[in-house]
């Protein structure tokens, strides 16, 4: 039996986060509702892409932050395979296993959420603290939601006990976004308003969602290279240019770009 095909293992992967059910919304389908624009689309795939953890935030259910995470998942690298942790045994292993110097790529190592509910993928306490210690420990990166607001309450949660983890686990996560919802004339509003990026003892604001025209606009310097940029600006401009709009078909579009780094 030959092996399954890297882009629908980790797709299979991605939709288990989508606990409402329906069809799990792309880059695309975000774009059209607002949540984001394509500059910060493409700023989301060239950091991702460079091999950052990525954590989503938003106190309140609903706001978005598990579909956010979906799509960010989509600009992995082709060879990075996703594994869901799904309780003490998985996180153990993932925390115990070290990189090897001949090893290929590690696994993303997925938590669908870190937050005390009994439920599929859920993480916290002691486990929490050694997930988030998987990138100093192993060299792999991890991938999560959490109810929070703002990047003092994220950090609150996460330094405090039941959690209780090491400040410079949290540091090291490379993309925090936090999720904003409200009522708008034509249901709820969904907008990414903030996001931050690690500058090694902590994070600095590079992103900002401005409420008074329901705009984008970057507010601070990123480490991000300008050729990983332009490159990500290409992809995204010819994934929603192309009139493809499914998650399936953005995952095939980004690994096939991925040849052109």
């Amino acid at each position: 039996m030959s092996a399954p095909d890297p882009a629908s293992a980790n797709l299979a992967q991605i939709e288990r986060l989508n606990q409402r059910g329906g069809e799990t919304l792309s880059t695309a389908d975000l774009v059209a509702a607002g949540t984001l624009d394509p500059a910060l689309a493409a700023w989301l795939l060239a950091a991702v892409s460079s091999g950052a953890s990525i954590l989503t935030a938003a106190r309140p259910g609903g706001a978005g932050k598990s579909t956010l995470l979906a799509n960010l998942l989509a600009f992995l690298p082709p060879d990075e395979p996703i594994e869901t942790v799904a309780g003490s045994r998985d996180v153990t292993e993932a925390f115990s296993r070290r990189l090897g110097a001949d090893s290929a790529l590690p696994a993303c190592r997925l938590a669908h959420e870190i937050g005390s509910g009994h439920f599929y993928g859920y993480i916290w306490g002691r486990d929490a603290a050694q997930f988030l210690a998987i990138p100093r420990k192993t060299g792999a990166r991890i991938a999560s939601c959490l109810h929070a607001d703002t990047l003092s309450e994220l950090r609150d949660i996460l330094l405090s006990p039941p959690i209780g983890a090491a400040p410079e686990d949290v540091d090291q996560v490379g993309v925090v976004l936090f999720m904003h919802v409200d009522r708008a004339n034509r249901g709820w509003r969904h907008r990414v308003a903030t996001v931050w990026e690690a500058v090694g003892d902590g994070h600095r604001i590079v992103w900002e969602w401005q409420r008074k025209d329901d705009s984008y606009a970057q507010v601070g310097e990123t480490a991000v290279s300008r050729e990983r940029l332009s490159w990500a600006g290409e992809v995204i401009e010819s994934f929603l240019g192309s009139g493809e709009t499914g998650f399936g078909e953005m995952l095939r579009h980004i690994r096939a770009a991925a040849g052109r780094l």
